[in-house]
């Protein structure tokens, strides 16, 4: 079976687990790319229900395909959340990277949710390949927290952001995304403190920045 096939069986499959899980229906558009494609999957900000997802730069085993439709759906049904508490998204800075963490941190929370009891670097590199990557991660994490806690406040910009977010990035510590780790590190604490519900929407009505600065700082 090819990719495509098996990517639009697990879309569906993985579409109604999250109906199932949260009881409710979401509006979401897919587009399957074909050919040279710069990222492996993407939701779009300003429509926040159109999916993307590049055949060629997707892993063809089923669990990895689950994870990353579980990860981009999740990143929807986050915002829907906010979005059923009339969220204010004009409000929102999302090019920064604070922004960044929490939404990358909510999205992989939820795919563990979906999908859970896989190695965890999967949920974090769609493949079998994230293992030192996770290692690094938990090796030098007071000084991942340290040099993303400096970045911020030294002002973000768009080179600060793929070194933390994109493929392209990872020149400080030799792996790239490091943000998707400490985002997930964050939520799930923030979910251990104030329960699943007001975690995956506590950047409505709270002061999300500063509650991730003091946990850096920590």
């Amino acid at each position: 079976m090819s990719v495509r096939a098996r990517l639009l069986g697990i879309i569906e499959e993985i579409d109604q687990t999250y109906s199932k899980t949260f009881n409710h229906d979401l509006d979401i558009h897919y587009t399957l790319c074909v050919g040279t494609f710069g990222s492996n999957a993407f939701v779009t900000r300003e429509i926040k229900g159109d999916i993307y997802f590049a055949a060629e730069k997707l892993s063809p085993e089923t669990n990895h395909l689950k994870v990353i439709v579980a990860h981009e759906i999740g990143h929807v049904t986050h915002f829907s959340f906010a979005e059923r508490q009339g969220m204010n998204w004009k409000s929102v800075d999302w090019i920064h990277g604070l922004t960044s963490l929490y939404i990358e941190g909510a999205a992989t929370y939820l795919s563990k949710k979906i999908v859970p009891e896989l190695k965890e670097s999967v949920y974090f590199t769609y493949d079998d390949e994230g293992d030192s990557w996770v290692t690094c991660y938990e090796i030098h994490k007071k000084d991942v927290k340290r040099r993303f806690l400096e970045d911020v406040a030294s002002g973000w910009d768009m080179v600060k952001e793929k070194e933390w977010f994109r493929l392209s990035g990872g020149h400080y510590f030799g792996h790239n995304r490091l943000g998707y780790l400490l985002g997930t590190d964050y939520v799930e604490r923030l979910v251990e403190k104030v329960g699943e519900e007001v975690a995956l929407t506590f950047w409505n009505g709270n002061d999300m920045k500063k509650d991730i600065m003091n946990w850096l700082e920590d």
